[in-house]
């Protein structure tokens, strides 16, 4: 998504899909973005459909066509930056999923608790 929004693709997916686009955003934050979405991003961007499956991890670069190393060539264009800001929001991510599960997790105890 880093590599190809121009400032303006989330909104351009929003409009186009019917998504609302802090929907969008949280799907892109938890990345887990359904293929629907990651098609319509592709689209919006003006990139081959390809780049959002493989984006998405439903097909290989290697059975989307893309030269061996595609993706690794992307991240070593990326400053080092970037990419430290691009690893801070996946670990917020991770650290806000990981917080709600424990929230599950003891509200599930506390219930098991009280059935005794």
């Amino acid at each position: 998504m880093d590599a190809i929004d121009d400032g303006e693709l989330r909104h351009r997916v929003s409009g186009s899909t019917g998504i609302a686009p802090q929907n969008f955003s949280a799907h892109l934050t938890a990345n887990r973005l359904p293929p629907e979405l990651a098609l319509a991003t592709s689209r919006a961007a003006g990139v081959g459909p390809a780049g959002g499956l493989v984006a998405s991890g439903l097909v290989t670069e290697a059975e989307a066509g893309w030269p061996p190393g595609a993706r690794r060539d992307a991240l070593d264009r990326m400053t080092d930056g970037e990419l430290a800001l691009l690893a801070g929001e996946r670990l917020q991510a991770l650290g806000k999923a990981l917080r709600r599960h424990e929230h599950e997790l003891d509200h599930s105890n506390r219930i098991w608790e009280n059935l005794g």
